[in-house]
């Protein structure tokens, strides 16, 4: 008898079932308005989207929301609020052939085909990994290293954001090449995603000082420690056989990162 978590079980069975295939992974940031013709230009075996993507491409191969949404949907229900009503449209929203949620807030949705739960799993220090490998589940999709700065963010936080454990899905599919578009990690002007989508702003969760211009882009300081744990994060992913080519513009590009490549 397999008494393994459900999660484990599911995402092994799909780990290797794209071996040696091309994915592009297509997250939030401004950038992403071009994804169309990143997608003509690599041609892709796989596309990948996460969160509020879902808005805007409907025939996603993946689809990808690691966020906890209980809060979101405890808001929404409560309060006339229309950044949570938004949130949870896109929770529910169905159209990608696969759609991969938080196991914590897996409940929430009301349409279940092809739906599969994850956890995620941290990974402090990308040198170190333990059991940690960008190609098996483990415990979860990765998780960057823990930040707590509490002048920032009311609560404990992992870097890496949703893009981090897109990388995994991808790995864990078998991909040996992954492309990245809207993995900006700073704000265009007043425009936060590329889709209509709620902003960023100081609440009850980010404070004031969590918002910073850094090298002439508006960002968060979250953003920043994320982009040096993906720094790190290179030997691992070489060491595993995939290949991360980023297309987006923003901190990634402008701290010279291995992952950012030449757009034209």
């Amino acid at each position: 008898m397999d008494n393994r978590p459900d999660d484990y079980n599911i995402m092994e069975a799909i780990s290797g079932k794209y071996a040696g295939s091309k994915a592009l992974i297509i997250l939030g940031g401004s950038s992403a308005v071009n994804w169309v013709s990143i997608k003509d230009k690599v041609h892709p075996d796989l596309l990948i989207g996460v969160n509020g993507v879902n808005t805007v491409i409907q025939n996603l191969d993946f689809w990808l929301c690691a966020e906890n949404m209980n809060r979101s949907n405890k808001i929404a229900s409560t309060q006339e609020s229309d950044r949570y009503t938004r949130l949870i449209e896109m929770y529910q929203r169905t159209g990608a052939k696969i759609r991969i949620v938080n196991w914590k807030s897996y409940g929430l949705i009301n349409n279940k085909t092809n739906l599969l739960k994850i956890k995620r799993d941290g990974v402090e220090d990308p040198a170190y990994p333990g059991d940690f490998s960008i190609r098996k589940y483990g415990n979860g999709l990765l998780n960057g290293s823990i930040y707590n700065d509490t002048s920032k963010v009311s609560v404990t936080l992992r870097t890496g954001t949703v893009g981090l454990q897109a990388l995994h899905l991808a790995g864990l599919l078998g991909c040996t090449e992954v492309h990245t578009i809207g993995f900006d990690l700073c704000f265009k002007d007043t425009e936060h995603h590329w889709y209509v989508y709620p902003s960023y702003e100081a609440d009850e969760f980010w404070t004031k000082s969590a918002f910073v211009n850094y090298k002439g882009l508006n960002t968060i300081y979250w953003w920043i420690e994320t982009a040096k744990y993906l720094k790190r994060l290179e030997p691992l992913l070489k060491n595993e056989g995939l290949e991360w080519i980023d297309h987006s513009e923003g901190l990634l590009k402008t701290e010279g990162l291995y992952c950012a490549r030449d757009n034209g």
